[in-house]
């Protein structure tokens, strides 16, 4: 677009005063627009380079310059992009790719004029290499547009313009698309590894029962499982630490795998779970937010890391509390029970880096390879009783020894 020229004579020179010309920097000289021309008239110079004469009321009326010039003036050979007018909305730190590609016949490289307004969304990087072919005469450059959302939500416009765009060519070939940053719609989280049927429990009722001595209220808690909501519970194996992992997806398809801080909270208030590092285990530097600070409201709205030192040192209590956030690094783990038990648990993502979105999910773990937590009682009276007999028989036998003892010296006296 910057080789289109208009001349508009200022009239001083009488040999060219009154007389528009047009001209582009690949013709030897500029041309006459006579045609209807008048001074009193309107002329408008398009964004495509295009003429039109306008009227008192706004009509336009073309003024015929792709006539006058030759038919094969246009350069422009090719011009393709994955850029569509369709609306493409990405989430912070996502990633994008636009290929476009644009041919000639100029002797020069080509290029493509893109335009991105407003600035601030997107954080845009543009990759080219050119290919010259020989035998066709055509100068063909390729360009990847690799786009990136940024800290600022918005919408942003893209367009895409090949430099060899002039008004006599054929047709337009402007391509254009609206890039919007902010949470996609459908977007979520799921758990992996969920089974995807309950076939494999014996018990075919998912629903159980909190004992009053594992609930923070101390009654007895009867829970009904919703399987819809929950899908099947994960099995866990009572000796090992547990640690979900977690990716995000748009409908049923998979973007990326979380690896940013999130917690977990027993939404039927069960307590005999716990996590396998402290506070200072894991080198915060100041207190960190726990569910009982947070007054069950704790999200990425108000999510505070604790590795930014504090003003108030920690004390060794709040040195030596469970830290309760985790992240894929599985550092700090869950240890649940081991006994028989079966939690639900709601997990938050914390970070606001991860998304825009408020990225919650719900799923459940079962332990089932270990006994009840009231059969696990029995067998420590059990086995209690069983030493303290054990132990009665020691002692019952070292007596006997002594006194056998003490009679064989008498007799012997």
């Amino acid at each position: 677009l910057n080789e289109h020229k208009i001349y508009k004579s200022s009239g001083i020179n009488a040999e060219y005063g009154g007389t528009l010309y047009y001209g582009y920097c690949a013709q030897s000289s500029v041309l006459e627009i006579a045609e209807g021309f008048t001074a009193a008239r309107v002329i408008l110079f398009d964004s495509l380079s295009r003429l039109y004469y306008v009227d008192e009321t706004g009509s336009r009326t073309l003024i015929p310059v792709q006539n006058i010039l030759p038919s094969d003036s246009c350069q422009l050979r090719d011009f393709e992009s994955t850029i569509s007018s369709s609306l493409l909305t990405i989430d912070k730190g996502e990633e994008s790719f636009y290929n476009v590609t644009t041919a000639t016949s100029s002797y020069n490289p080509p290029r493509t004029f893109y335009q991105v307004y407003p600035q601030g969304h997107l954080l845009v990087n543009i990759t080219s290499a050119v290919s010259p072919e020989i035998v066709s005469r055509v100068n063909r450059i390729s360009d990847t547009l690799q786009i990136t959302g940024t800290d600022t939500k918005g919408m942003t416009v893209i367009v895409a313009t090949p430099q060899a765009e002039h008004p006599y060519c054929l047709a337009s070939s402007t391509d254009i698309t609206y890039v919007v940053v902010e949470c996609p719609m459908y977007r979520h989280i799921r758990v992996i590894n969920i089974p995807e049927t309950c076939d494999h429990l014996v018990n075919k009722s998912l629903d159980y029962t909190i004992p009053a001595t594992v609930h923070s209220d101390k009654v007895d808690t009867l829970v009904t499982y919703d399987e819809a909501e929950l899908g099947c519970p994960i099995i866990w194996a009572h000796d090992k630490d547990f640690l979900p992992e977690i990716w995000i997806y748009d409908y049923d398809e998979p973007v990326r795998k979380v690896d940013t801080d999130f917690v977990l909270r027993e939404i039927h208030n069960r307590t005999d779970f716990n996590f396998s590092h402290s506070v200072s285990e894991v080198s915060c530097l100041a207190e960190p937010q726990t569910w009982e600070t947070m007054n069950l409201t704790w999200n990425r709205d108000n999510y505070q890391p604790c590795f930014t030192e504090s003003e108030d040192k920690l004390t060794k209590t709040e040195s030596d509390r469970k830290y309760q956030i985790l992240n894929s690094t599985g550092k700090n783990m869950v240890v649940l029970a081991n006994y028989k038990a079966n939690y639900t648990f709601q997990l938050t993502v914390l970070d606001p880096a991860t998304s825009y979105c408020n990225l919650n999910t719900k799923f459940a773990v079962w332990i089932v390879d270990a006994p009840n937590s009231s059969d696990l009682g029995i067998i420590v009276l059990f086995l209690s009783c069983f030493v303290m007999l054990g132990l009665l028989g020691l002692s019952y036998l070292r007596y006997k020894g002594n006194i056998l003892s003490k009679a064989n010296m008498v007799l012997q006296s």
